[in-house]
């Protein structure tokens, strides 16, 4: 079974992408609204990968500063991060988030199909990893 957490802010995508990941028997699927949420909820559960919204709201840090925290974490910084952003995002802040761990980086709307083997790919790629060390 592979784990997915999600920390957005919109819980109706939240909602969706829920139904559309568990069709897959192998994923289960959870939740945060918030970057510290999302960062509890990963320590707790240890998911396999996590989708990772930029702007999760003024009163939340932004993705980066998850991303930060969770590169951090002794235990949870191997975990495959795909970040999602709603807006166009400059070269800069891509590099930027690459640069401090992301894994891959996806554009609402997204595409069901498209999320799925990217999320797969990250965990199969992180798996090796581990493996070779």
């Amino acid at each position: 079974m592979y784990r997915m957490l999600m920390v957005d802010d919109d819980a109706n995508l939240s909602r969706v992408m829920k139904k559309i990941v568990e069709i897959d028997p192998q994923w289960e699927f959870f939740s945060a609204s918030s970057g510290e949420a999302g960062v509890a909820e990963a320590q707790a559960r240890r998911p396999d990968v996590i989708i990772l919204d930029f702007n999760l709201g003024e009163l939340s840090p932004n993705g980066f500063e998850v991303l930060q925290s969770l590169r951090q974490d002794p235990v949870l910084r191997l975990i495959p991060v795909i970040m999602l952003t709603g807006t166009m995002m400059s070269t800069e802040s891509k590099v930027e988030g690459l640069d401090l761990g992301a894994d891959d980086y996806l554009l609402k709307p997204v595409s069901p199909p498209i999320l799925m083997a990217r999320a797969r790919a990250a965990v199969l790629k992180a798996q090796k990893s581990h493996r070779m060390q």
